[in-house]
């Protein structure tokens, strides 16, 4: 299985988890809350507390969804070691030159006028 494979079938994964999770909290929130509204506060069924409570429920779902789904990937990726099996450039294309072989960085000419000096390389320095 090659990175951009392992990296494709994890994210598709998580989404697929994240989706029912995400679902799951919003479902379970709307429930409570909706029961919440009704048998404690007794409001009646035609209020508009109902709709202030689906789209709270709704944000609050989609919040702490992701808050849980990035502490779990992390987690899961610390865990099992999984930085060196994940593809890191996934939509680019590596550089080559005429040759196929891996292009070297590209490199800035500044003009002397903006280059450090002797003094400021060495405060920079002193200072790093």
């Amino acid at each position: 299985m090659n990175k951009k494979l392992y990296t494709g079938i994890f994210v598709l994964i998580a989404t697929v988890l994240n989706l029912i999770f995400t679902l799951l909290v919003i479902i379970a929130s709307i429930t409570l809350g909706t029961l919440f509204l009704r048998y404690v506060l007794k409001l009646p069924d035609s209020s508009q507390v109902y709709g202030y409570v689906v789209l709270g429920s709704m944000i609050f779902g989609i919040v702490l969804a992701f808050i849980v789904y990035t502490k779990v990937t992390t987690k899961l990726i610390q865990k099992y070691n999984m930085d060196d099996k994940f593809e890191d450039n996934w939509f680019g294309r590596k550089k080559t030159d005429k040759n196929g072989k891996p292009a070297a960085p590209r490199k800035t000419n500044m003009p002397d006028s903006v280059k450090l000096s002797d003094e400021e390389l060495a405060e920079r320095e002193k200072w790093d």
